[in-house]
């Protein structure tokens, strides 16, 4: 079937769910469901304006709709509207700040913007909710705000301490987010940040050791192999890891 042929297949169906629903509200006008289902129908007919219409009307019944608030800025994000996108997306924080759909959205919409920064930084607040490291993160903003009141003293304390694990944990997460993904620059970068948190985590050693394999810093690997291995002499993975990379190496001379 060509790809003409498939699109007036969907168009067809899109119709005849439109015309459905519209059948359907003359029964019961007042099913949000139905509304809803519609609003969605016409966005996939592009038919954006309609749709908007739509689902504002639902807005006026239910105010704080995230559902809705997230379906209107997929609808300007599809008709090219990007900047009512990100302040449709906004909005919805502050009805909930951790609303995963909406982050992810906005980061849709940065990218098409182009802007990469924000993009980017979008999606790392994207993950730690993911992660389900907010609480850390907040116990993490919560602890400076109370140091930034204190006398200002610089003897390490053992909240200090509790502070550095959390960073140390943050960071690990962020770094296993970009190696799953592939991202080796990303991970290295916050394997790294971890590790001056907590210099002694073997597990992070050894990831380093892979981001950087994968990357071709083969001495770095290296490094960060035997790190591992000083840290815990009976981690056999770490061992094995750094005998690959020995191998590797001594096949590319």
């Amino acid at each position: 079937m060509s790809n003409k042929s498939e699109s007036e297949r969907i168009d067809k169906n899109q119709k005849t769910k439109i015309n459905t629903l519209n059948e359907a509200l003359k029964m019961s006008s007042k099913n949000k469901s139905l509304w809803f289902n519609l609003g969605v129908a016409y966005k996939h007919m592009k038919m954006y304006d309609k749709s908007v219409e739509l689902f504002k009307y639902l807005l006026q019944i239910e105010p704080e709709s995230v559902n809705i608030l997230n379906e209107i800025g997929m609808v300007y994000i599809e008709n090219y509207d990007y900047d009512k996108a990100v302040e449709t997306f906004k909005r919805i924080f502050e009805i909930d700040p951790n609303n995963k759909k909406a982050w992810a959205n906005l980061s849709k919409v940065y990218i098409k913007k182009g802007e990469h920064f924000k993009a980017h930084k979008v999606a790392q607040h994207n993950m730690i909710i993911k992660s389900d490291l907010l609480n850390e993160w907040n116990n993490l903003g919560s602890f400076y705000r109370r140091k930034a009141k204190s006398d200002g003293s610089k003897n390490p304390n053992k909240q200090e301490l509790n502070i550095e694990i959390i960073n140390a944990k943050i960071w690990k997460k962020m770094g296993l987010y970009y190696f799953n993904k592939g991202d080796f620059n990303n991970a290295i970068k916050f394997f790294k940040r971890s590790l001056l948190a907590n210099t002694n985590n073997k597990n992070v050693w050894n990831k380093l050791g892979i981001a950087y394999q994968n990357n071709g810093q083969l001495e770095k690997a290296i490094n960060a192999f035997k790190r591992a291995v000083e840290i815990d002499p009976k981690f056999e993975i770490a061992w094995n890891n750094l005998s690959k990379v020995y191998e590797i190496k001594l096949h590319s001379n």
